[in-house]
């Protein structure tokens, strides 16, 4: 079977900063794009390679974009070009890394993953490395869609008070956009949790359960990565660098707002995803209860008829009724009696 997925053992015994792509095998050449804009306007360019001069920074903010980082050597050669360490060229090429924050001496590097649902609505990651150094902004993901659309759109457009902040506002612009996809998905899953406990509640079946597990996965998905990315913007408000402006820093603490929330709701929907699986538990049991109830109704009615045909089912020669003309239908009419006798008890009762 053909290879599609570069693993994370691939890497093994390999001397550090050896730069190996770890993630899905693509064939599409890595895309770049760029943007130089400050208050008075906006430069954009794409489509050179790195074995071309990419754009020197013209204005105040140099914004250099790679979708795709599935070819170490275009990677390796942004490193040289920019004097990126070859430790964080590694943790960029490698699209399994958890969300992290790091600060060397040339530059400023985070990773952040953006949830999305694939055709099958299993959860996914994208992963997303963004450095900021005196070279300005430079991102990458793993993905050629342009998941930044609306930055760009932003920047054109002057909306805003993006083109009047440096560099550090547009690395908080772009981990804003990423975590408003969270926003996305969360309502997504709360809906599909909703409709799962009023499905159980009326009508528990097997497909519930895996569906609940599919949820329950999901949802833990969500919470291995969103610890890391509350730990990276806790940082992130606490951090003492020059690339950093104290005016900045509010505004990642209203990132850090949107993911406490986040983290907080994936919390309500492990305790509501444990509620359902114990109301579907319930149900089952439920159902299970009433089949057996059922059951013993029947057992209890045949009991009767079942000694009075063992009896008269018996090889002795002298038995009374044994000549009688009509004593079979009595003994039948007697069956009879006794069944409806024992159901109008039942009734009675209320247990049938």
């Amino acid at each position: 079977m053909k290879k599609t997925i570069e693993k994370i053992s691939d890497k093994a015994w390999l001397p550090p900063g050896s730069l190996v792509y770890v993630g899905q095998v693509k064939n599409q050449p890595i895309r770049i794009v760029g943007m130089d804009y400050d208050e008075s306007g906006c430069e954009e360019w794409e489509g050179v390679t790195v074995d071309e001069k990419l754009p020197t920074k013209k204005k105040e903010v140099h914004w250099i974009h790679l979708d795709g980082v599935h070819q170490p050597e275009v990677v390796k050669s942004i490193g040289e070009i920019y004097g990126i360490h070859a430790l964080t060229l590694e943790d960029i090429l490698n699209t399994e890394h958890r969300p992290k924050l790091d600060e060397t001496d040339e530059c400023f590097f985070l990773i952040v993953k953006q949830p999305v649902f694939n055709e099958e609505r299993a959860l996914s990651f994208r992963s997303i490395s963004i450095l900021l150094g005196n070279f300005g902004v430079i991102s990458f993901t793993d993905t050629d869609e342009d998941l930044f659309k609306s930055v760009r759109s932003r920047i054109r457009s002057a909306n805003g008070r993006i083109r009047k902040q440096g560099p550090d506002y547009l690395l908080y612009s772009l981990l804003d956009t990423v975590i408003d996809s969270y926003l996305v998905v969360m309502d997504q899953i709360q809906e599909e949790i909703l409709q799962l406990e009023e499905k159980v509640l009326h009508n528990a079946e097997s497909d519930s359960l895996q569906q609940l597990q599919n949820l329950q996965r999901t949802v833990l998905q969500l919470q291995q990565v969103i610890r890391p990315s509350r730990d990276l913007t806790t940082a992130l408000c606490r951090i003492d660098d020059p690339f950093i402006n104290e005016s900045t820093k509010k505004y990642f603490e209203d990132v850090l707002d949107h993911i406490l929330a986040i983290s907080a709701n994936t919390d309500h929907f492990r305790e509501m995803l444990s509620s359902i699986l114990n109301l579907y538990i319930s149900m089952m049991n439920t159902k299970m209860n009433q089949v057996v109830h059922l059951l013993t109704v029947f057992a209890a009615i045949f009991m009767p008829l079942t000694f009075i045909a063992g009896i008269y089912g018996m090889n002795f020669k002298y038995m009374p009724e044994l000549d009688h003309p009509y004593g079979y239908f009595i003994t039948l009419f007697l069956m009879l009696v006794v069944v409806i006798s024992m159901i109008l008890f039942f009734r009675q009762k209320k247990w049938l």
